[in-house]
Formats: structure tokens, sequence, C-alpha cells
């Protein structure tokens, strides 16, 4: 028998049941209002790049803007509401650009912070192979550059040439077969996230927050990206945000950029402080 092929998730791939694109949450807020006002506990789930911030050229460029690290800290301080920032970015960079008090981070998709079973010598060494062969494969390709995060690591293309990109993408499905079941492939925004098959994402992270909540938690999830979809499935009762252009998502409702997304929190915090979310 052949090899397993490792699974390559794709924007389409990943939102395969998701039936149309979400209605912005502002038209819903009265219902969203109630639920807020009578939850015992609210878990509300963030995701970073793209979501808390806009999307920068390259990851290093990202900044929490002081308005939006306002709004997490004050709903922090609130006893009834949890915070976690669930990011493809490592812990300890997480930590660096998103640290606000009361608010816990997981990077690496839930992985390190949460979730984190360690990896054995052998999967090391595989990992460090599948780096070196994308790395020489794809040498000298003007725009491109890969970005390490240990036991992750990412194709970003977002600055080369279309005619690059079409080459490497065929390079980059053609060397996946060679890495085995053991990675998958993750198409995101201008980019191409290689993953080991122990890093098992935000929905498997979602669902682990989630069961360690009170009954009748309120759990808000809330991404920009194919890896969130993970999330969005995961969470079939939750109040599921997609942010961006309207696209087919498991969302079930849409907010248009990260700024909409640093005023839904502080409607949050209005409703539980004043009793009220008005728009």
């Amino acid at each position: 028998m052949g090899r397993r092929q490792p699974a390559i998730e794709t924007a389409r791939s990943s939102r395969r049941s998701a039936a149309r694109p979400a209605p912005l949450l502002w038209r819903h807020i009265g219902k969203i209002q109630k639920r807020l006002r009578s939850a015992p506990r609210i878990a509300l789930m963030i995701d970073f790049d793209g979501t808390l911030t806009g999307i920068q050229p390259r990851p290093e460029l990202a900044v929490l803007d002081t308005a939006t690290r306002q709004a997490l800290g004050r709903l922090a301080k609130h006893p009834r509401v949890r915070i976690w920032i669930v990011s493809g970015r490592q812990l300890a960079v997480l930590r660096g650009l998103a640290g606000v008090d009361g608010v816990k981070c997981l990077g690496l998709h839930g992985w390190e912070g949460g979730i984190h079973r360690p990896l054995s010598r052998s999967r090391l060494r595989a990992i460090r192979r599948a780096k070196d062969e994308f790395r020489y494969a794809l040498a000298g390709m003007r725009g491109l550059w890969i970005e390490d995060k240990g036991p992750v690591f990412v194709v970003h293309y977002r600055q080369a040439g279309v005619r690059n990109v079409v080459k490497a993408r065929r390079i980059v499905r053609g060397l996946m077969p060679e890495l085995g079941r053991g990675f998958r492939m993750v198409e995101g925004k201008k980019i191409w996230e290689i993953l080991p098959a122990e890093v098992k994402g935000k929905g498997e992270a979602a669902r682990s927050i989630l069961v360690r909540q009170p009954a009748g938690a309120f759990a808000i999830y809330l991404g920009d990206d194919v890896t969130d979809e993970d999330a969005f499935g995961a969470l079939p009762r939750a109040l599921t945000v997609r942010v961006g252009r309207a696209a087919r998502t498991a969302a079930r409702y849409r907010l248009r950029n990260p700024s909409e997304v640093r005023e839904f929190l502080q409607r949050i915090d209005q409703a539980l402080s004043q009793g009220g979310v008005a728009r």
C-alpha cells in the first residue's frame, strides 16, 4: 500500500458545510444583549492577526492598538468574563504583542499554553527535515519567505509576484505527499502553513476551553481565517463571528474588520456594566 497523503486544508474545503455568508452581527445585537445579561459565565475566545489587528506585510509589524487593549483589559476584570487569545503565533511572541492582564494567550492554534503534548525526538527530526526540504525547494524565489515557529512553519507569499506564487504553490503541493500523514497543510491568507499532526488546531483548543466552563456558559469565538473555521464548526451553540468581507463560513455572524471587533468588545463591556447594548 502507498503512503497516505497529508491533508491539505483550504478556505473552500474547511468551509464545505457552510451554506451562506453570515449576516452582520449588528443586525442581531438585541438577541446577543439578552444572552450577555443572563449568562453565568462568558467565555470569549479571539484570534489575533486579522481579528484584533489588521493583517500586515510581515507578522512583526502587527500592533494591538491602545483602544483594543483597553477594551480587553476592562472585560478581563469583569467577574463573569474569561478571555483567551487563540493564535497561530508562537506563545512567547503572542504574549509580547497581546499581553493584557487577565487575558490568557494560547499559541500555535492552542497547542502552546493549552493542549500541548510534547513531541518525540523522532517527530522533531521529521519536522526539521520537512523545513529543510521546503527551504531548499523554495530558495531564491523572490517575495517568498519561511517563518519558523518551532514545530510549525509557514510559507509567506504576500509579497511575491503571480508567477512565483503559481510556481511555489505547485512545489508546496508536490512536497506535501513526501512528508506523509504526519503533517497537514492549511492555506490561509497569502500563506501555506505546515503543521504536524500533533497540533490539532483551534477547534480542539476551543472545545478544551469550553468543557472547563460552568453550565450555561456563553461561548463567543471571533476569527478571520481558515484556521478559525475549525473553531466555528467545533462550537455549534456558541456565538461565532467571522471577521472580514462577506464569504461562505460556518460562523453565525460577521464583523467587517478589527475596528468593529474593538467596538463589539466595548459593547459587551457596556452590556455588562450598564445593562445595555445599543447601536
